[in-house]
């Protein structure tokens, strides 16, 4: 390669107070929990009895022929509730629960949006386990956002003009346990179209 490979390593900690408890994800007796189950022990807590998240992303950029391709990975872990290790999905019962701590991607992106006739492509497979992250905050874009999710998400972008830009995404999302909801073998497809005009 003519131009240099590029190397971006982030390291983020969340801590998140007193989530588990049963006024933070029920209400009116509906679960809110986002995928987060209460499948063991008390069944108006979460059985992941605290979200300290260590999370960390990397992600190596080489530029063959002049055009940007990043390889990206993104760990989190709840290390609170990480006893087990990764929790490979499944029905979350009894002391399966805490298996299920940890959240991991990875993926590939291809080109880079900077000017009037620029194009972006990009894959990622996601696999959220049910107590990994607080689900309430997962991404609402992965088939209908919440923990418990596995699956691929494409996207693809290009840029109109200097300052406006069309993207489009494809989520292809099954759930790896049924939650607190009764949910399992779920699967959302979402297909979703946008226009940035950046100023």
């Amino acid at each position: 390669f003519e131009q240099p490979v590029d190397i971006l390593e982030a390291v983020s900690f969340y801590n998140y107070q007193n989530y588990a408890r049963a006024n933070n994800f029920v209400i009116g007796g509906t679960s809110l929990a986002r995928g987060n189950p209460n499948a063991d022990g008390i069944t108006t807590e979460l059985d992941a009895g605290k979200f300290n998240v260590l999370e960390s992303y990397t992600e190596i950029a080489v530029f063959p022929f002049s055009f940007p391709t990043r390889f990206f990975t993104d760990v989190a872990v709840n290390v609170s509730n990480a006893a087990a290790g990764f929790g490979s999905g499944g029905d979350v019962t009894g002391s399966t629960a805490l298996e299920e701590s940890g959240a991991y991607s990875f993926g590939l992106k291809l080109g880079n949006m900077a000017k009037k006739g620029d194009m972006e492509a990009s894959w990622a497979f996601k696999h959220i386990a049910a107590n990994s992250v607080v689900g309430a905050f997962a991404d609402s874009d992965f088939g209908d956002g919440h923990a418990g999710k596995h699956g691929n998400q494409f996207k693809l972008g290009y840029a109109l003009t200097d300052t406006l830009f069309i993207n489009s995404s494809a989520s292809f999302v099954e759930n790896l346990n049924s939650g607190t909801a009764g949910i399992i073998d779920q699967q959302q497809r979402r297909f979703q179209m946008d226009l940035v005009w950046k100023f």
